[in-house]
């Protein structure tokens, strides 16, 4: 075992990009601003047309990280050949348009050696966009505090552990595998699954995690996305109960109906929602969202959910609901 948060562990940070010329360099400030320094860190340019590489060369060039450019092919073969020249004992991911608190990598170092058999740590995390911060300790509700990860608690709900808040063991990709390249957005959700069938995962409430939030328009995805999320829950019909799969395969057209409606497609998020109920009517609490949204609007539902988070009584209300 490591000594518990040393620099004895050295962290692979992997950093895939595309088209983040704008951003990617607070990214890499963070990674190199961290309290523990044992660290490489590797740009992956998923065939990035802005000035990316211009704008990295001078890092480069002074050794600062390593830049790799490739084909494009989309973030998790970007992730994959990270993977693949990686010499870190730890690996963690830090999407070019995030950032990491100062003390994130020393933080989770200490949760990932307090015992053998943990695999993985995550954190929670804050989004922010352009126009300033969105939400605070985004996914906290979901996962208890310094606690192993149940795969019944991460299959049942949405995925809450995002890639940049993540550290782990190298030694779990060559036991798990690697990203699924085949999928398109939960290629971090199905390896997660993965890791649970051979390792703890831990999780921290703390926010040390900054993630980028972007406005705009994801309706055209969202067949694959419905397509690809509901792949990853076909692989463990025989493994659940009949009534949990059905009601998880639901959630998954309940989550994409809500982002359709946020994005202000209403007839298409209404299909979404029905489809979700045929699989499973009984989808109560992701309708009342719905509902919500549709009659107040996402920004109505965001300043009513930070009302909520003030008063204490509302919000165990409030995170009952979204473990559910």
């Amino acid at each position: 075992m490591f000594d518990n948060g040393g620099d004895t562990v050295k962290v692979t940070v992997i950093i895939p990009t595309f088209n983040r010329s704008k951003y990617v360099c607070k990214a890499i400030d963070s990674i190199l601003s961290q309290t523990h320094k044992n660290i490489e860190t590797l740009v992956i340019d998923d065939g990035s047309t802005d000035d990316t590489k211009a704008v990295l060369a001078p890092l480069a060039e002074q050794g600062v990280i390593k830049y790799v450019y490739q084909k494009n092919n989309g973030p998790s073969a970007a992730r994959n050949a990270g993977l693949a020249l990686a010499t870190g004992n730890c690996i963690a991911f830090c999407d070019a348009d995030d950032y990491w608190n100062c003390d994130m990598l020393q933080s989770l170092i200490k949760i990932l050696y307090l015992s053998d058999n943990t695999g993985m740590v995550f954190c929670d995390y804050n989004t922010f966009s352009d126009t300033g911060l969105l939400d605070v300790n985004r996914n906290a509700a979901r996962f208890d505090d310094l606690k192993p990860v149940s795969f019944q608690r991460l299959f049942s709900t949405i995925n809450f552990i995002m890639p940049s808040t993540v550290l782990v063991k190298r030694e779990v990709f060559e036991k798990c595998g690697l990203f699924d390249e085949s999928l398109k957005g939960p290629e971090d959700y199905d390896l997660w699954l993965r890791v649970l069938k051979h390792y703890k995962i831990m999780g921290t409430q703390r926010a040390l995690v900054n993630i980028r939030i972007h406005e705009g328009n994801i309706s055209k995805h969202v067949e694959r996305m419905v397509t690809d999320e509901a792949a990853v829950i076909e692989k463990y019909r025989h493994s659940v109960p009949s009534s949990q799969f059905r009601k998880r395969l639901s959630k998954v057209f309940m989550l994409n109906a809500d982002r359709c409606i946020c994005q202000k497609h209403y007839l298409k998020g209404l299909m979404m929602m029905l489809k979700g109920m045929s699989v499973y009517p009984f989808m109560f609490n992701d309708i009342l969202i719905i509902a919500v949204r549709l009659v107040i609007g996402e920004s109505g539902s965001d300043r009513l959910r930070k009302q909520i988070g003030s008063l204490k009584w509302l919000k165990k209300i409030y995170f009952y609901i979204y473990r559910n």
